[in-house]
Order: structure tokens, then sequence, then C-alpha cells
């Protein structure tokens, strides 16, 4: 667990300097990443352990990957990506994706090198996750979620509007889904929205507001409408149990 938590600090620190932050803002990313509230509190998960430690390096190799653009780095993503899969929740290959799809997007000269590099990484991903992959494939069949869950359930436990205060003010709100981060974190989170512009600036808050959304649960439409529209998300709308309230 210390080696992960380790790996996680130097992973974020490579990826902040990658992407052109100087050392003290790398070096402050690093930390806050190694022992941020949230984290600190799931370390002994060992998925979790796992994720905090090999997510860092998987948006760093995909960087690389769109700066470099060549097969030894291509190599390296797609087994940094085996690695990630073996031990993760694959369902944070979404934004992983969307993030190599947004990179893509901005190399307009030589877009389809970097597409090109990038099914190249699928391929070898494919071939050393298989082991893990295919039985995981077969198996989903049979999970209590292979069916699709109501909406009544899926939003069952969602983060409350009252409780999102608890991240930086204890006094206020409930804390059952949250994990307090103090008013510094505030203050950090508005230096960097009020600071200069960039397209991994971008990304991360768009993701940050829609996964906020998503975790606002039957408190916004989003969910609903997620839900309602099965092509849209995972799982589908089935009938609710009976005697179930909105």
């Amino acid at each position: 667990m210390l080696l992960h938590v380790a790996l996680a600090g130097f992973f974020i620190y490579c990826y902040a300097r990658v992407i052109g932050l100087p050392v003290l803002p790398a070096s402050l990313s690093a930390i806050l990443y190694m022992y941020g509230g949230i984290t600190a509190v799931l370390y002994h998960f060992q998925r979790i352990d796992w994720i905090v430690c090999w997510l860092p390096a998987l948006f760093l190799s995909l960087e690389m990957l769109a700066q470099k653009k060549n097969l030894t780095q291509a190599i390296l993503s797609g087994i940094i990506t085996a690695i990630f899969f073996l031990g993760a929740h694959p369902q944070i290959f979404f934004f992983a994706a969307a993030y190599f799809l947004l990179r893509v997007l901005t190399e307009r000269r030589e877009m389809f090198k970097v597409l090109g590099l990038g099914v190249l990484v699928c391929v070898i991903f494919v071939g050393l996750a298989a082991v893990n992959l295919l039985p995981w494939l077969e198996t989903a069949a049979y999970s209590s979620r292979s069916g699709g869950i109501s909406l009544f359930h899926a939003a069952e436990n969602p983060i409350s509007p009252s409780s999102i205060s608890s991240f930086f003010l204890t006094s206020f709100g409930r804390g059952d889904f949250t994990c307090h981060e103090g008013p510094i974190a505030l203050f950090l989170v508005l230096a960097a929205l009020l600071g200069p512009r960039s397209r991994c600036k971008s990304f991360f808050i768009a993701t940050a507001a829609f996964s906020l959304l998503l975790a606002l649960g039957r408190y916004t439409p989003l969910y609903a409408l997620l839900c309602r529209y099965p092509r849209a998300c995972p799982w589908h709308f089935v009938k609710r149990p009976s005697g179930a309230l909105h």
C-alpha cells in the first residue's frame, strides 16, 4: 500500500510537469493527491488503492503518447492500460478515452497518426488483459446488475446538495458521502478556475461538473434522463418495485 501511495505521488507529479506546471504546483499536486481526504480514507480498499496509483499513470502515458507520437510510447501506454484494467474499475476507461479523444482533436496536423497509435494501444491492451478481459465479459451476464436496475434503486443514495459544503466546511451539511478537505482546497479550486486556460484544465473541470451532477442523483434531472434512454448509459430503466416512491 505504501508503495502505491509513493507511486501515486510520483505519477501525478510527472503528469503535472508534462502538461506544463512548474515544480512547486506539481509538487503540491502530488502531496494533495497522495494524502487528499477521500483517497486517504479509502486507501485500505485494495481496488481504490490501485486506482489512485495507476490512474495518473494512465493519463500520463496518454499525454506522452499525444506529445511524442512514437511506437515506443504506444507500447508503454498499452502496457499501463492493461495494468490499470486488471486491478481497477473498468468504467473509469470512459474518462481516459474521452481525454485521449480530446488530445487527438487538438493534434490537428497529426491527428490520424495519434489516432492510429491509439488503436495500437487498444490492441496491446486487449492482448495483455485478455486473460481477465474474456472471462470478465462472459461472467458479466451473470451479474445481479446485468438486467438493469430501476431508477429508484440507482438513485437511492445520492449526495444531497447540502452535503457538498462538508467538503470544505465541517459545520454545514451532512458528511455521509463526503470527506472534509478544508478551506485550503476551496481556495486552490478557485485559484485554478481563475488561472490561465488550458485544454487539460477544461477537461477536468467538465469531468468534475458532470460527475457531480450524476452523484446528485434524483436531485437533478440528468440521472433520470440517462436512465430513461438505455443507449446513453450502461443500465436501462426497468419497472420499479411495488410501493416505491419517486
